[in-house]
């Protein structure tokens, strides 16, 4: 049973997913909150596998909050449900550490599968927002780590695990700089421009499955 935390202003919003996922049975809706403050009080009193954050809250912004949870909790999986997708709302979500990226007017089953897919460590970026990363994915068919080499390979995990270049290079050994410029060759490999579009291809490709802890 995956406990959750919803997180939003709007009550309609509130009850109406709660009721949708309280309908399935490997869900439980564990706590509701209308903004960040009520959120990181309900994280403190209730185990929560995985919360489902709204970008735009009264108190705070969605990305920081995203931030301020991983913080405390490092092992929770985040969801943004936002009616909002640009470029740049996007990729501040998954950098801040969310793990799925789901429109609003989605279907509630896509709703449900990328909380599903989200608990089993999988990046989830919902068909509507995915229009808004073309820029920094580049073309799909550059975006393939099959023609990384074996020490690429394991850079890009790194990156997609949430490591800074300066701890990749403690792990591997490596100078920051050496692991600049191999990750400027592995974003030209893959077709991305940032850090954060590599990940988005690493995670979808499996890559970068285990979160660092604080």
């Amino acid at each position: 049973m995956l406990r959750l935390l919803l997180v939003d202003d709007h009550p309609l919003v509130l009850s109406g997913l709660s009721a949708v996922l309280s309908g399935e049975p490997d869900l439980e809706v564990a706590a509701t909150a209308p903004d960040g403050a009520a959120a990181l009080a309900a994280l403190g009193r209730t185990r929560v596998d995985i919360a489902v954050v709204d970008l735009r809250l009264p108190d705070t912004d969605g990305t920081q909050l995203c931030r301020r949870m991983l913080l405390s909790h490092p092992g929770l999986r985040i969801v943004v449900l936002t009616m909002h997708a640009d470029e740049d709302l996007v990729l501040n979500a998954l950098a801040a550490g969310a793990s799925a990226y789901v429109l609003k007017d989605s279907a509630p089953a896509d709703v449900v599968a990328a909380i599903r897919e989200v608990s089993r460590g999988n990046l989830i970026i919902g068909a509507r927002a995915r229009p808004a990363l073309a820029g920094s994915l580049g073309e799909p068919q550059s975006r393939t780590i099959g023609n990384l080499s074996p020490r690429e390979h394991q850079i890009l995990d790194l990156l997609a695990r949430g490591l800074s270049t300066a701890v990749i290079g403690q792990r591997l050994g490596l100078s920051p700089k050496t692991v600049r410029n191999q990750l400027s060759t592995i974003f030209a490999k893959i077709g991305v421009t940032t850090r954060t579009a590599a990940a988005v291809v690493a995670r979808e490709a499996g890559l970068g499955r285990t979160r660092p802890g604080p």
